[in-house]
């Protein structure tokens, strides 16, 4: 074929010349010779058909369209008798290029900004194609929403790159060049939060006396022990095993506690006691449905509810009591007159 895809024939492949030079076809006959080459794909490292670096054979058919097949005896240029009236020659396939474009994708929000590499989730079109059922190998495919500060967040007409189109193509790299990015549209929506895949908890709860009933602190050293510090689990359960799988389950980021307080200040020797916490469920609250969270009571006895976008938290805790050190001070030396009592009148702190 030429430059435009023409297929050539006759004349455009083989000439045919008579001796010294002078007319080969009578002007009755016409010539109907035809070329292919010896295979269809482009050149490539291992290709078995090529004779020389960058070159494929070529069969070239010389062919007359004449009354009487012994009207002519077709030989080559050099005299020589042509086997099944062909000769052998060398040109260049091409790699074609192809275009891709992407089909819109969806997701729930899981916490990240990648795309399923499946044909649900990656949906290539391409064009400029051969008829040769040349397709990309999705699940090779790398695909992530972007453009954003927060690319995981729910959103629409949101922008999905997609990268390794090249390593998609496969064995059809042999025939077709593509750029190895594209990009495309998505949506994420949002993740439903329920009673069922919800769940929270908390560590335990403890902390020295101190005289309030908060439950943060500081510890002796004056380091602050914050309420958010005593919560466990908190994260939703998308493959419903009960337990937080990395990669697989979606935390919820950012729990404030805006109050958490024991029953009491007092210790009441280590007893446990209520503690009761309200909370704002996180910074990424917004990529969630939470209308079918209501009132749930976790394996632990903690009793939560959630309302308005607050969650309120029953669990236990206990305090316990504040270790005191005593010591004298004997300085300065505690003297008195004798008097007959017990007291100590001199003006000093004794213990």
């Amino acid at each position: 074929v030429d430059a435009q895809g023409n297929v050539l024939s006759g004349n455009d492949v083989i000439t045919f010349t008579g001796v010294n030079g002078g007319a080969g076809l009578a002007s009755v006959d016409a010539n109907a010779s035809t070329a292919a080459y010896k295979d269809k794909n482009g050149v490539t490292a291992h290709d078995a058909y090529a004779s020389a670096k960058n070159g494929k054979d070529i069969l070239y058919t010389a062919a007359i369209t004449t009354s009487d097949a012994s009207n002519y005896k077709i030989v080559g240029s050099g005299q020589q008798a042509l086997q099944n009236s062909q000769l052998k020659g060398t040109g260049t396939i091409n790699k074609r290029a192809l275009t891709v474009t992407f089909g819109d994708t969806a997701k729930v929000y899981d916490g990240t900004d990648a795309v399923a590499s499946d044909a649900t989730h990656i949906k290539p079109t391409l064009g400029n194609t051969a008829a040769d059922g040349v397709t990309l190998d999705v699940t090779k495919i790398t695909g992530k929403y972007t453009g954003r500060s927060k690319n995981a967040d729910v959103g629409k007409n949101l922008t999905v790159s997609y990268s390794n189109l090249v390593g998609a193509l496969g064995s059809f790299a042999d025939n077709y060049t593509i750029a190895n990015t594209g990009t495309g549209k998505g949506e994420i929506t949002t993740l439903a939060l329920t009673n069922n895949n919800f769940r929270f908890d908390f560590n335990t709860i403890t902390k020295e006396y101190d005289g309030s009933a908060n439950v943060a602190y500081k510890d002796r050293k004056g380091n602050a022990v914050t309420a958010e510090s005593f919560i466990g689990d908190h994260y939703v359960d998308m493959d419903g095993d009960k337990q937080y799988t990395p990669g697989v389950d979606v935390l919820l980021q950012g729990i404030k506690a805006t109050s958490a307080t024991y029953t009491s200040a007092n210790s009441n020797g280590s007893a446990s006691q209520d503690v009761t916490y309200t909370l704002t469920l996180g910074t990424n609250i917004s990529n969630f449905n939470t209308s079918g969270l209501t009132n749930i009571t976790t394996t632990k006895g903690t009793t939560l509810s959630y309302a308005n976008g607050v969650l309120t938290a029953g669990t236990k805790g206990t305090i316990t009591p504040r270790t005191v050190y005593v010591s004298l001070n004997n300085t300065p030396a505690i003297t008195k007159t004798y008097d007959g009592t017990k007291t100590v009148k001199q003006n000093v702190q004794n213990i």
